[in-house]
């Protein structure tokens, strides 16, 4: 959520954002009155835009996420490491309301990734609130942490890359098509060039057209 707001005070060019690094490289952020009914409005527009984009599949009936051992199949192999236990998932179905997520582990002696797959295909609003800030371009860099926009070079794949300095951690979040949000971090990481790698053999272009 703090990233979200990182960069939709970006996006926004609100002054009234006050935005900081405490000692762990950690945001903080102060955020006025009218700030927060810029956000809302913001949020408000993409959901509008991410509910046209799922009218056409509501229409034919498509609004079941996918279940999670089906997410498992999306998940990368990662050259040099092993999977960590089993792929953990969960879906969530209410009326009018459908989300699943997978999530698998990965270790390499001392070095962890982890992968997250979010399938948003019942809950239009929340794919776009969860997306709304992240398809703009973004740069936030400070002595703790490097935070910008994403481009894979795969048409509807949109996102965010963050380095922590530091911590050498590495993560990305990636709104891929218009159901699926995609998480990867790793430890001891000197850029982001790895997960970027990690996602790369995600079958994106299948995802995007599912």
């Amino acid at each position: 959520m703090k990233n979200l707001l990182v960069v939709l005070c970006i996006l926004l060019s609100i002054n009234a954002c006050q935005i900081s690094t405490d000692d762990n490289g950690d945001t903080n952020i102060k955020i006025s009155e009218d700030a927060f009914k810029n956000i809302a409005k913001t949020l408000e527009n993409g959901l509008k835009e991410e509910g046209e984009k799922h009218k056409e599949r509501r229409e034919r009936g498509d609004t079941v996420a996918l279940h999670y051992d089906d997410l498992k199949a999306f998940l990368p192999n990662i050259s040099g490491y092993q999977t960590d236990g089993d792929a953990k998932g969960n879906v969530a179905k209410v009326t009018g309301f459908g989300y699943s997520q997978v999530e698998q582990q990965y270790s390499n002696g001392s070095d962890r990734v982890t992968v997250k797959i979010a399938d948003y295909n019942g809950a239009a609003g929340l794919f776009g609130v969860a997306t709304a800030a992240i398809k703009g371009g973004i740069h936030i860099e400070s002595d703790k942490q490097i935070i910008k926009g994403l481009d894979l070079g795969v048409q509807d794949v949109a996102g965010i890359e963050t380095w922590k300095k530091q911590q050498k951690n590495a993560n990305i979040t990636m709104a891929v098509g218009t159901r699926f949000v995609v998480t990867i971090k790793a430890t001891n990481q000197d850029n982001t060039n790895f997960v970027k790698g990690v996602a790369k053999n995600l079958p994106l272009d299948k995802m995007v057209n599912l």
